[in-house]
């Protein structure tokens, strides 16, 4: 047998049928995977990582380096990045408590460390959630910075618990002893209130890191859903970077959605160079039932690729996309992509017969351009009217 045929792709992992969420994670660029087997070699990788009371709820350093080994092992690395991946929990051989009708699953993007991929993982969060019935939603987001921010911060952190230790009780004394990160993450009072006066990570991050955060925020800004950023997030687990976000919905206590970088650890794996990697996982009961399953073979062909131009572009096309998603249209797009014509070749590529451009000059005027593909014509659509207008033509 030939080499290339000897090659894994990602259609050798694709699921044959997904729920609800996976449909929705479709929408938006995800592919469905079977879930990937976790394997000694992981937990030998994640090292000396101690099992806490999340691992039920959060994904581990180990099932993070999973995902690493399997985009490694089907070279998805080969795709036009970010690679944007989809499948259920667990990936860990335990016992987890059975939840009848629970949704427990993860999405991944592999490959982009722009900003996008991160807002990108927001709105499938919430669109995700809002399917399942959810209305309201409030996020807590964060930013912990790269190695060199998170060494700095952990290293503040420390010196500013060791001077202020006696103002802790022996309770949370102890948390500190076992793991340095346990202050942050704990919901007591004491340590809510030890916090305050204590360094945050948004002090250590170099512009770049910054700037990145800047433009997550200003999506945020754009969703109309609560948020605060919350300096003490820190995460759930070992490996976590970047961005951080929790979010939370009605009145459940802990978080329904939790998402984070953490290409930092594709270094356990020995590659040369840090692989960006954002993961989302969801952990929550419907408040709809929707039992419906879906099959990859009977997924519609978009028949509309999307193309933004220009930074307030960028910022409105997820809104887009949504609305399209509520209509149930289906649309593909390329949104780590800055420059037009690698858009535009997506559509030739698949033979997608329409497109819809949303440039610098539309987003102002509250505009798209629908253009069709094969006899050149374009026309200026109202977004207001976007929607009556496609369900004309496509």
């Amino acid at each position: 047998m030939s080499a290339q045929k000897d090659r894994k792709s990602l259609n050798d992992i694709t699921a044959q049928s997904f729920d609800v969420t996976g449909y929705v994670a479709t929408h938006f660029g995800f592919t469905p995977i079977e879930t990937p087997t976790l394997l000694p070699v992981d937990k030998k990788s994640a090292g000396d990582e101690e099992p806490s009371e999340l691992d039920n709820v959060y994904s581990t350093a180990a099932e993070r380096l999973a995902i690493f080994r399997t985009y490694q092992e089907y070279e998805l690395s080969r795709l036009s990045p970010p690679t944007l991946i989809h499948y259920n929990l667990p990936i860990k051989k335990t016992d987890r408590r059975k939840k009848p009708l629970h949704r427990y699953f993860n999405l991944d993007a592999l490959g982009s460390s722009k900003s996008i991929v991160d807002t990108l993982m927001i709105q499938t969060a919430l669109s995700t959630i809002k399917e399942d019935g959810y209305k309201e939603v409030r996020i807590r987001i964060n930013t912990i910075g790269d190695r060199d921010a998170i060494t700095q911060y952990e290293r503040e952190l420390a010196n500013y618990y060791r001077k202020h230790i006696e103002n802790l009780p022996a309770a949370e004394r102890q948390l500190f002893k076992e793991d340095i990160w346990n202050i942050p993450r704990s919901k007591s009072d004491a340590c809510k209130e030890f916090l305050e006066s204590a360094p945050q990570s948004l002090s250590f991050l170099n512009d770049t890191s910054r700037l990145h955060f800047k433009a997550v925020l200003e999506f945020v800004e754009t969703l109309g859903v609560p948020y605060e950023i919350d300096p003490h997030l820190v995460g759930f687990s070992q490996g976590e970077s970047e961005t951080l976000f929790a979010i939370y919905a009605d009145d459940i206590e802990i978080p329904v959605v939790f998402g984070c970088r953490y290409g930092e650890l594709s270094r356990a794996l020995g590659f040369r160079k840090i692989i960006p990697a954002m993961s989302v996982t969801f952990n929550y009961k419907p408040k709809k039932t929707n039992a419906r399953t879906f099959k990859c073979s009977r997924l519609p062909s978009p028949k509309l690729h999307f193309v933004q131009i220009g930074p307030e572009a960028k910022l409105q096309s997820l809104q887009i996309i949504e609305k399209l998603r509520e209509a149930k249209i289906p649309v593909s797009h390329s949104l780590a992509k800055d420059k037009c014509m690698g858009q535009l070749s997506i559509a030739e590529r698949f033979h997608i017969p329409y497109i819809l451009i949303l440039g610098q000059k539309e987003a102002l005027e509250g505009t798209v351009l629908l253009r069709e593909i094969e006899s050149r014509r374009q026309e200026v659509v109202q977004q207001s009217e976007l929607i009556s207008r496609l369900k004309e033509v496509l």
